[in-house]
Parts: structure tokens; C-alpha cells; sequence
């Protein structure tokens, strides 16, 4: 239970913080280490 009421806050805070741009930049950070990745 403790557990889940220190997660909980922690997961509002993500969805709070992270609209819209915040998915963006998380899709172009995972392109660019997959670009990365296929360089090698």
C-alpha cells in the first residue's frame, strides 16, 4: 500500500508534466538512438 501511494503522485505528476510536446520529444529521443543503434 505504501508502495502504490508513493507511486501514484509520482505517476500524476508524469501525465501532468508530459502533453503533448512532452510525447514528441520522447519519440524523437527514441528514433535518434535507434538511428544510433542502426550506424553501427
Amino acid at each position: 500500500m505504501t508502495y502504490l501511494t508513493r507511486v501514484a503522485p509520482f505517476n500524476d505528476w508524469i501525465l501532468a508534466t508530459i502533453p503533448e510536446p512532452g510525447t514528441a520529444s520522447l519519440l524523437l529521443v527514441a528514433a535518434l538512438l535507434g538511428w544510433c543503434r542502426r550506424r553501427e
